[in-house]
């Protein structure tokens, strides 16, 4: 049960995709079976000592406390999908960002607040021309597809999304540097 709860909890930690509930209800009857395992003082063979029995607990809080985050960014985030094909962008960004804000750990979240901002761009770019700053709304689009890119470096999709947005960048300033940005990608 021990293991269990190590591995599930080491798991949620560095790769979530695993089903999210299922680590959940995994980790809280792992955790039951292990207290009900845990000696008792009254004719027990085998005692733990005092120290071993609150590192063994607090462990096992920090794996149910990244169960957790996990489940709440998970659900936020599937909020926020749903909300985002109604087309509601507001309520959207808000639960990707509280998604974020459960499971910081995790680069779905800034790749679909990403995503959000995009919408934000492609509503305004009729209207842009030649500009020479960036637009907000593809500032914030660029910085959160950095930062998912950040989260998982070895996933090549959020490089190229990366590039792409600055490629799209080129053709609305005409800035030869956001090209070698993107190529230095």
């Amino acid at each position: 049960a021990a293991a269990v709860l190590v591995l599930s909890g080491v798991h949620a930690l560095v790769n979530a995709n695993f089903h999210i509930y299922g680590i959940f209800f995994l980790d809280a009857s792992m955790l039951g079976a292990l207290l009900s395992c845990l000696p008792r003082e009254k004719g027990s063979p085998i005692t733990l000592p005092a120290w071993s029995r609150v590192v063994g607990i607090a462990a096992c809080i920090g794996f149910l406390g990244a169960t957790s985050a996990t489940l709440a960014g998970g659900y936020q985030y599937d909020r926020g999908e749903q909300l985002l094909r109604g087309g509601n962008l507001p309520a959207a960004e808000r639960a990707f960002s509280a998604a974020m804000d459960a499971d910081p750990f995790r680069s779905v979240y800034p790749d679909a607040l990403s995503a959000v901002h995009y919408r934000r761009f492609l509503a305004e770019r009729p209207s842009l021309f030649q500009v020479r700053t960036i637009p907000e709304s593809m500032l914030e689009t660029i910085r959160m597809e950095d930062h998912a890119r950040k989260l998982a470096p070895r996933d090549p999709k959020y490089t190229l999304r990366l590039s792409q947005l600055f490629f799209e960048l080129l053709r609305l300033r005409g800035v030869h540097s956001d090209a070698l940005m993107s190529l230095r990608l």
